[in-house]
């Protein structure tokens, strides 16, 4: 199942949550540099104002609104910690920006209508949690229904298998990814509902419209064949240092950039974070810069030393340096599946009682936990046969 959790008006709406007073007043964000309308609510986009839209013209359309400069380092915030937040729920996650809200798509893999129902309902209150908005939440069996059942619910929407084309089947055409062409046309033959739309011949839409035109049809029909691309959280990490006296001899570089380098990598690691390339920058007492970049291709402390080392000898130091700066890039680590046969461990244990008595203990065997610490799983145990 995938979820749809969508934001609108993400930037006003966030202003609003720490500012009781601007509750029921029409709001503009703007660039306080070139005096832009950057975000705008919902009656000031009625009103016809637009993003970038000067000032003066905003205010000739909405001549009651609040203004305020827009700050993009309390947005990125608000959007990092949900971000963060929802990644309790999966790791696979797709955020889409739009115009004045934002939506995250998120794969809740094969649920019942039970399961769904409270975990969207989990989704809303973790919102509510984190940046005190409320959220619209559409799920379904695709991302393009999920949007649909977001964008027409003032709260939480769950669309059941094998009833996606009705629901879509009111909705207006607009909604699909048509050009403006498309729907000028669509117009003119009195086709403004999804469901008129979908009820058309598949060669006649491709007739008509050509092959652009046959993916909104397959969403129109309740089928979305397009996956969820989940956001992958970077870091970068900068350290710099200088010395006191140029260091001239390779074992004493390599000492000082290890010691600078492993109490990050160390604090990367336990934050979830895998390194994926490393930079170094050296200056050197003649006023030259080298440079060496390498990618990381093992995430043990012990290998990034051995990359460090390779990247030290492939450089010829005429010159003792005295500063350098070490560029880590990271990413988050996918989070561990716990892959279950059976949905609880009760059913497990009948499924195996079962198997013991039609084949009998002696043909089973118990996998037991040795003292290795073998970085791989299946090397920290051994198989016992049952008595």
């Amino acid at each position: 199942m995938i979820a749809c959790v969508w934001l609108p008006h993400f930037a006003t709406e966030l202003i609003r949550s720490t500012d009781k007073t601007l509750a029921r007043k029409s709001l503009l964000l703007c660039d306080p540099d070139t005096t832009q309308v950057v975000a705008r609510c919902r009656p000031s986009m009625q009103r016809g104002v637009t993003l970038n839209m000067p000032l003066h013209a905003a205010l000739a359309a909405m001549p009651d609104a609040s203004i305020l400069s827009y700050s993009a380092q309390q947005v990125n915030e608000a959007y990092d910690v949900l971000l963060k937040r929802l990644r309790d729920f999966t790791d696979r996650i797709e955020p889409v920006h739009e115009d004045d809200g934002i939506q995250f798509y998120l794969d809740l893999g094969r649920l019942n209508s039970k399961q769904v129902s409270v975990l969207g309902r989990k989704i809303i209150r973790a919102v509510k949690q984190e940046i005190d908005l409320k959220a619209h939440v559409g799920i379904a069996s695709n991302r393009f229904t999920a949007f649909a059942a977001a964008y027409v619910e003032d709260g939480l929407r769950v669309i059941p298998n094998g009833s996606e084309a009705g629901f879509l089947y009111k909705l207006p055409v607009n909604w699909l990814p048509l050009s403006r062409e498309h729907l000028r046309r669509l117009d003119l033959f009195g086709i403004h509902q999804i469901g008129a739309f979908a009820q058309l011949p598949r060669y006649a839409v491709q007739a008509q419209f050509g092959k652009e035109a046959l993916l909104a049809y397959q969403l129109a029909n309740g089928v979305d064949p397009r996956p969820i691309q989940p956001h992958i959280p970077r870091r970068r990490e900068t350290i710099m240092h200088s010395f006191d006296d140029p260091v001239e001899t390779l074992p004493r570089l390599e000492h000082a950039l290890y010691g600078q380098m492993m109490p990050v990598f160390d604090r990367l690691q336990r934050e979830g974070y895998q390194i994926e390339s490393l930079t170094v920058v050296f200056q050197t007492d003649d006023h030259k810069t080298l440079e060496q970049s390498r990618p990381i291709r093992a995430h043990r402390s012990d290998a990034v030393r051995r990359s460090l080392h390779t990247m030290l000898s492939g450089l010829s130091f005429h010159q003792g340096v005295t500063e350098f700066e070490i560029t880590l890039n990271a990413a988050l680590r996918p989070a561990p599946v716990q892959m279950r046969l059976f949905p609880d461990d009760i059913q497990l244990s009948h499924n195996l009682t079962l198997v013991a008595e039609q084949i009998g203990t002696e043909s089973l065997e118990e996998a037991v936990r040795t003292q290795s610490d073998a970085p791989l799983p299946e090397d920290r145990f051994t198989f016992r046969r049952l008595a």
